[in-house]
């Protein structure tokens, strides 16, 4: 239970950041060249996570990142969340952009992800909050949704 918990948690967000090229729920034209910058930042991060790059990882979130996992009852910290992600071993994944919003210093990305690793295959849904800070993008936020694991909610 522990580890599914664990499982559950450990994506966004990654909550955010990098590697397919087959897309299903949304089109991206030549129109869209922001939005391929950042789906292209999530899947940087992915591979980032895959190959062990916690630093390079880091390096892409907001000093106060906060995720939210479906499977834990509070948000935590950008070092909790990199932490917990980065003890499963991330053998191969799946993204598939679904909404790529960008409004002035703010960007959302929206994601189906499937993964797996030492403790099998993992599915869900992503939502990343970008902020633009110095003339940089950072992310600034992020929750998933896990189709593998149950929600937690406040009154269970």
């Amino acid at each position: 239970m522990k580890k599914t918990l664990f499982l559950g948690m450990a994506f966004f967000g990654i909550s955010l950041l990098y590697n397919a090229t087959q897309t299903y729920g949304m089109e991206m034209s030549a129109e869209s060249a922001e939005q391929k910058v950042f789906w292209e930042r999530v899947q940087k991060g992915w591979g980032l996570w895959k190959n062990g790059d916690i630093e390079g990882f880091k390096a892409g979130f907001h000093k106060d990142y906060t995720f939210w996992s479906s499977s834990r009852r509070l948000p935590e910290s950008k070092d909790a969340y990199t932490t917990r992600l980065f003890g499963l071993s991330l053998s191969s994944y799946k993204l598939d952009p679904v909404k790529i919003c960008i409004s002035g210093k703010l960007a959302s990305v929206m994601y189906y992800w499937t993964f797996t690793c030492q403790y099998g295959l993992f599915s869900g849904r992503t939502t990343t909050i970008f902020m633009k800070q110095g003339g940089k993008w950072y992310a600034m936020a992020g929750m998933n949704a896990s189709c593998s694991n149950p929600a937690l909610c406040p009154n269970q």
